[in-house]
């Protein structure tokens, strides 16, 4: 029952195909214990019924539906225009949340006023979806050439990692946002059909001098990109990845320390592109090359978003990078990958 003293939270949930998903996971949002939330379901163009079973099944959520699969960073701009929260918390449909998330994720950021973002301890669900120990991410870490990694992966859960601290980014899924501070940075770019759109987020966040924090008592289970894979294949994600990647870094760094960061980026991204080349993988390659196609093609709009993001400017680069990892973590996969502790 919603109580008007309690900040309410808008749980946002994007789907496209994933009734098998919703079937297994939406319970789990049902029992959230927090006494003033609503759940906004945004249907992404699906064909598997996934609408009419959730008209069904879950008639208290507010339920839309796109007639087209707009990507995640759209589809969730658009179901927050529907939200009418303080607070924003995505959750991917591929998810269980334990019933703890909300009520740990406010009282950490009603914790400090600089505080804008709060990620989540995210464990793994195993191939049964049954629950594990293993870390799927507790928050994010980000280079200063924008590669991100998430902390603490594939970790079994000792609770090593259970301390309150600032982290880069939040995962898109579970990630808490004011809602005013949302708006405030424009949303989600809708360029970014999927994957790093939560780092380009968080990034501008700290751009307009809030904080991005993880608490690890907020938990919950993850699937792991089931409908990403399900419409890309490794060349296209790798596309997605990297063509996000050079448009975050276009937007988001100050003209001074583009100049910096440019040269060397082009110099890791030209070898890992003769890399791919030189083990045969002629179809990663081709994606990096068109991930620079698609920014060039696209710099019009990577400047009028840049005007803006540089306009909610209030903290410099120089403390950007204090909480950025000074080497590439590109080459460090690469020595894994060498002595076989990575796939690529």
């Amino acid at each position: 029952m919603a109580s008007s003293q309690v900040k309410k939270v808008s749980v946002i949930i994007l789907t496209y195909n994933g009734k098998s998903l919703l079937e297994q996971f939406l319970s789990s949002v049902k029992e959230l214990d927090y006494s003033n939330y609503e759940v906004i379901i945004l249907d992404n163009g699906s064909t598997d019924g996934s609408f009419d079973f959730l008209k069904n099944h879950f008639p208290e959520f507010k339920i839309f539906k796109n007639e087209t699969n707009v990507g995640f960073s759209k589809g969730c701009d658009i179901a927050a225009q529907h939200a009418s929260g303080d607070y924003l918390l995505f959750v991917a449909n591929d998810m269980e949340v334990d019933s703890n998330l909300i009520k740990e994720m406010v009282k950490m950021v009603e914790s400090d006023p600089s505080i804008a973002v709060c990620a989540s301890k995210t464990l793994k669900l195993d191939v049964n979806n049954r629950r594990t120990k293993i870390i799927d991410n507790v928050g994010g870490e980000l280079d200063i050439l924008c590669f991100g990694v998430p902390r603490g992966a594939n970790d079994i859960d000792k609770t090593q990692w259970d301390f309150e601290t600032t982290v880069f980014f939040a995962y898109g899924c579970p990630s808490l946002i004011k809602h005013e501070v949302f708006d405030k940075v424009g949303g989600f770019d809708p360029e970014y059909f999927a994957l790093y759109e939560d780092i380009d987020l968080c990034w501008r966040v700290k751009l307009a001098g809030y904080k991005v924090v993880v608490n690890p008592f907020a938990i919950c289970y993850h699937k792991g990109s089931v409908t990403v894979r399900s419409v890309f294949d490794r060349g296209g994600i790798r596309f997605l990845a990297e063509k996000n990647i050079l448009r975050t870094l276009l937007k988001n760094y100050s003209t001074s320390t583009l100049v910096r960061i440019l040269p060397q980026y082009i110099a890791i991204l030209s070898g890992e592109m003769f890399f791919y080349l030189a083990i045969r993988r002629i179809d990663m390659s081709l994606a990096l090359v068109r991930s620079v196609t698609w920014n060039i093609t696209h710099v019009k709009s990577a400047s009028y978003l840049r005007a803006k993001t540089q306009k909610i400017r209030v903290v410099n680069d120089d403390v950007i990078q204090k909480e950025m990892i000074k080497k590439s973590l590109k080459i460090n996969i690469l020595r894994e990958w060498l002595t076989g502790k990575f796939i690529i």
